[in-house]
């Protein structure tokens, strides 16, 4: 299964709130549509912790990141995932296993 989102704006985008028991995550990939700036990170009511930040995705160009990287607590109580951009926008692809 692979959630997709188109992102632009400068916004943060919830990709998958917390609570939405998402597991055996085995990529996401981060197509930038326009050149883009991100920050991907998990995040719950009271830490944030950055997987990239600050990150330049040039125009056509993919960034990819495997499941080694990706390992975080969804439960009730664990974190969401957001990305936030600080130009451009991307397209996010989240790959279930």
């Amino acid at each position: 299964m692979i959630l997709r989102k188109n992102v632009t704006g400068t916004v943060a985008t919830e990709l998958v709130g917390i609570g939405k028991n998402l597991t055996n995550v085995k990529s996401i990939s981060i197509t930038a549509v326009t050149a883009a700036v991100a920050d991907l990170y998990i995040q719950n009511t009271s830490d944030t912790f950055y997987l990239i930040k600050g990150v330049t995705i040039p125009l056509g160009t993919i960034l990819e990141l495997d499941s080694n990287f990706l390992r975080f607590d969804n439960s009730a109580s664990g974190y969401g995932l957001f990305i936030k951009l600080t130009s451009g926008s991307v397209d996010v692809s989240i790959n279930k296993q």
